[in-house]
This record gives structure tokens, C-alpha cells and sequence, in this order.
């Protein structure tokens, strides 16, 4: 199974992460992997580990990269930047599998470690995939939520918790072959966070406050152009352009990233702009 744990800021994806990795501690057999882009953003991982694996007899070794536990199970941390970061971590089947905030990695890579989480039957192990993300990708948003956001149009989304099989890959539409769930992460649900931390996210503009708050990743990410949300998107039979509308084609690339996005838009006479086409390379590779 996938499972999707995000949404709202504060919610413990951090803490939910290691501790769904420690309940087969005592398995011999257990091998796990918990990555994340850089190992430099990994502290607060770390120190959840210790605060959860210690009391299981858990220890450290590499500068807290790798845990073993008194049965035999192992755990260990990695990192994510690039694409050929994947290679570090096939070869060698593992039962459990944790990416957290994902939305800063590819379909492609999360696709690629998939075939590893798979452990023979005797071994008595649950072959498990957690993530955690703000789900403003379309990858996730096409695998976890339906395509739909589940705090604008929960009717139209997936059920909190709910099991689902039958989800399909957002780059080729093939079956991600695995049931999936996602689970809302909200403030009130971490006792670790009171009303300062509520206080200093109703401090943001309204825009930053449904991501942070409400959970919602609707709007444009960067909010360069805060006055668009999912109503300016319609079907393009239902948008009645003409030739005398004001048309125009956005570019914008990856400063972090090796992708690229070029979008052909207009502009009514009511001042609306809307979308036309869009041509998204996710590789791009330089001279």
C-alpha cells in the first residue's frame, strides 16, 4: 500500500514517518529506507529517530544514517536530489519505504524504487510505502486526491483514510498496481503546536493561509499571480475565444530542477485569463 500523509503545515508528518517505520522493529528481517532531498534537511529526522528508536533498543551508527535494532532490522536514511541518486537505493529489497515531502521529487523517481519494496512471504513483513507532501504536485495530486482537491471539491476527491485501488500514474495513465490512501494533516492534530503556531500562520495573506491552514494547493504555485484558482480553468469549448482576444505564451523553468513548462494563454474582454495549451518537459539537459 501508499499512503499519503499532508496537506496543512504542523500536521507531525516528520513523527508520523518514523514512527510507521518502527512498528516492525523487532522482525529480523526488517529493511527500511527513509529519504528525503538532502541529507542537509534531515535534522529534525534525526532527532525523531532517536527519540522513537532509542526506547527500542535502537543504535545509531554513520552520523545517525543507519539504526539497527537488538532483533536485526535495520534503517537507514538517504538522500534524493537527482535522478541518479535512484541507483543508490535498488538492488536490494527492502519492506518499508518513507519519502518525505515528496513534492519535490519526480513520478519518475518514486516510480523507480517501487519494484524494490517487495520482501518474500515467510519473512512475515507488510511491504509498505509512506509519503508525506504538501500535495500541490500533479503526480501526487493524479495518484493520492483523484486529481481534485479535497478541501475545494471533496465530492469530487477521495475519502480521508479511505482505501482506494485502481489509481493510475499521472505521466503515461498506466496502474500504479498498489491500493492508495491519504490521510489530511492538520495542526489540531499535533499536541506539539498550540495557539502561537496557530497564530503565526494567520499572520501570512490569505493565499499562504489556505495552504498552511486548510490545506489547500490550489492556487498558483509561487502566488506570483494570487487572483488565479481553479475557476479561470474550464474546458477549452467553454472558454469562447477569438482571434482579438490578447494572447500570450508564459515560459517558466526550474531553478532547482531540470524542468521546463511553456503555456499559450488569452485574455478576455472581462480581463480573465485563461489557459489554452501547455507543453511540460520534466528532463531538461544542458549543452
Amino acid at each position: 500500500q501508499m499512503l499519503l500523509y499532508g496537506g496543512a503545515s504542523g500536521g507531525g508528518k516528520s513523527s508520523w514517518l518514523v514512527g510507521d517505520s518502527a512498528q516492525e522493529f523487532d522482525n529480523p528481517r526488517f529493511r527500511g529506507i527513509l529519504l528525503r532531498k538532502s541529507y542537509t534537511e534531515m535534522t529534525n529526522l534525526m532527532d525523531e529517530m532517536e527519540h522513537i528508536y532509542l526506547p527500542l533498543g535502537g543504535r545509531k551508527s554513520d552520523g545517525g544514517k543507519l539504526w539497527r535494532f537488538p532483533a536485526g532490522g535495520m534503517m537507514r536514511l538517504g538522500y534524493m536530489a537527482k535522478d541518479s541518486d535512484v541507483e543508490l537505493y535498488t538492488g536490494k529489497p527492502i519492506s518499508w519505504l518513507g519519502i518525505d515531502e515528496a513534492q519535490f521529487q519526480t513520478e519518475d523517481r518514486v516510480r523507480s524504487l517501487l519494484p524494490w519494496v517487495s520482501t518474500p512471504t515467510e519473512y512475515g513483513l507488510r511491504d509498505r510505502v509512506r509519503i508525506t507532501a504538501n500535495p500541490s504536485t500533479p503526480w501526487l495530486r493524479q495518484v493520492f486526491l483523484n486529481g481534485e482537491c479535497p478541501v475545494c471539491h471533496p465530492e469530487r476527491s477521495v475519502i480521508p483514510a479511505a482505501v482506494y485501488a485502481g489509481a493510475r500514474w499521472k505521466k503515461d495513465d498506466s496502474p500504479v498496481m498498489l491500493t492508495t490512501a491519504f490521510i489530511p494533516a492538520l495542526l489540531k492534530d499535533n499536541p506539539a503546536y498550540d495557539e502561537r503556531k496557530m497564530a503565526m500562520l494567520l499572520s501570512q495573506t490569505a493565499d499562504v493561509r489556505k495552504k498552511l491552514i486548510d490545506g489547500c494547493w490550489c492556487h498558483t504555485e509561487g502566488a506570483f499571480f494570487p487572483f488565479l484558482n481553479e475557476s479561470y480553468i474550464l474546458p477549452y469549448s467553454e472558454c469562447s475565444e477569438q482571434w482579438w482576444h490578447l494572447h500570450m505564451i508564459v515560459m517558466d523553468y526550474g531553478m532547482s530542477g531540470s524542468a521546463a513548462a511553456t503555456g499559450l494563454y488569452f485574455m478576455n474582454e472581462a480581463n480573465r485569463m485563461f489557459k489554452i495549451g501547455e507543453d511540460i518537459e520534466r528532463q531538461m539537459y544542458s549543452n
